[in-house]
């Protein structure tokens, strides 16, 4: 995948899911990999969201695009947002070059995103924490 382009990239891979697409489409998709998505991102920005298992850390690298490794993830208490939401009109407004998000699923079904400030979160009390299978009040769907 040298050189590739990330639009190429998109086009080829089918464990790459765009921004237009909402978290509806996510879970569908989700539902036949049974895998969460994580943000793909290219100078600070959101280019879309990646399965995570569908290729190694390394090899997405090459194309220039960055995901966060777990190892580094502290999740914070999710933040509930419509599955109808499109993915776009969630990022444009939170993500910037220090955060990141993830769509959670539980049981195939979407339960909210996380988002994660490595700084922010170091510094946080561990009872703010939550473990990635908490998602909180589901309530609102």
């Amino acid at each position: 995948m040298e050189n590739s382009s990330v639009g190429d990239f998109m086009k080829r891979s089918s464990h790459w899911l765009p921004l237009e697409c909402s978290l509806e489409e996510v879970v569908r998709y989700s539902q036949k990999t049974n895998q969460s998505f994580f943000p793909a991102m290219k100078s600070g920005k959101v280019k879309g969201l990646f399965n995570l298992s569908g290729h190694s850390f390394e090899s997405i690298s090459g194309e220039g695009l960055r995901l966060p490794h777990r190892s580094e993830v502290l999740f914070l208490n999710p933040l509930l947002v419509s599955p109808r939401a499109p993915l776009m009109d969630v990022f444009k407004e939170m993500v910037n070059g220090s955060e990141s998000i993830a769509v959670v699923t539980e049981r195939q079904k979407p339960v909210g995103l996380l988002f994660w400030n490595k700084e922010l979160a170091s510094q946080l009390d561990e009872s703010l924490m939550a473990p990635y299978s908490q998602t909180g009040d589901l309530s609102r769907f």
